[in-house]
């Protein structure tokens, strides 16, 4: 397994997956990003699962949402942090089709909002991001259909 990792990961995020025999390929940002919209790198000459934009990613996330109504049921709002959108995107669908009045709330950093932007412009808008300590979240832009789906 190759991780293809932004410059910044935690050690602690790299040591785990190399202790569970990955290899990690740190590259900057921009990079990083590109490898999304490739869906390869260069190469790496392996299965590419996209981290956000797949839908067996995004049910796999849903499971969250499933845990969450088992354990609340009376919930009425959930906050989901945005990164790429399949944690939000997986987490809401399951939520959606099991309590649609439950009210979904998609946080993201201030130092990467793109969801944001795009919601006010109505397509998918490119920002400055900068790296936080929220390391999992935040990024430059919104794919189109990421987009989409957030505003069902």
């Amino acid at each position: 397994c190759t991780v293809i990792a932004p410059d910044y990961a935690p050690d602690t995020k790299v040591q785990a997956i190399e202790r569970l025999g990955g290899r990690v390929i740190k590259v900057p940002f921009d990079r990083w990003w590109q490898t999304f919209t490739d869906r390869s790198y260069p190469g790496v000459d392996a299965t590419f699962i996209h981290s956000f934009d797949d839908d067996r990613v995004m049910a796999g996330n849903g499971t969250i949402g499933l845990e969450l109504l088992e354990d609340l049921p009376e919930v009425d709002a959930v906050l989901i942090p945005w990164g790429g959108g399949g944690l939000a995107g997986g987490i809401a669908t399951a939520l959606r089709a099991l309590k649609p009045t439950v009210r979904i709330y998609a946080v993201e950093a201030e130092t990467g909002a793109p969801l944001t932007a795009s919601f006010k412009a109505g397509t998918p808008q490119v920002v400055d991001y900068r790296p936080s300590f929220v390391d999992g979240i935040g990024s430059k832009t919104v794919f189109a259909n990421m987009l989409v789906m957030a505003q069902e």
